[in-house]
């Protein structure tokens, strides 16, 4: 992963850029959105999706702490942001909430488990 930032702007504007946008939303009584965020950074929501993506795919937090490059800590910001509206979307519980949940760029919830992952149950 390059070193390089992949935003036009420090870490500290980032976190006053995030900030903001979740503030204004509590301001104004709305949901906090990905879309929302994505304006908020001016990124795309491909943008954005792809930067959680790889950030998630880091080995596990002990890489992702050790690794001090400037983009890390950018991905960093960007998923606690993605990880504090999913949150306050878990709080809720409207149809439309749940169908957010769904959506891989917020958390990827499923209706069911996958049939590979349930014990078996046997009865004598």
């Amino acid at each position: 992963m390059p070193t390089k930032p992949d935003f036009p702007y420090s870490l500290k504007e980032m976190e006053d850029r995030v900030e903001g946008y979740l503030q204004s939303c509590k301001d104004s009584k709305r949901s906090p959105t990905i879309p929302g965020l994505c304006l908020a950074l001016d990124i795309t929501q491909a943008r954005c999706r792809a930067l959680i993506k790889a950030y998630n795919a880091l080995d596990g937090d002990e890489a992702r702490q050790d690794r001090k490059s400037l983009q890390i800590r950018h991905l960093r910001i960007l998923d606690s942001a993605r990880m504090r509206i999913c949150d306050e979307l878990e709080q809720r519980t409207d149809t439309m909430t749940l169908f957010r949940l769904k959506q891989p760029e917020y958390a990827g919830y499923k209706d069911k488990e996958d049939a590979t992952s349930r014990e078996a149950i046997n009865i004598n």
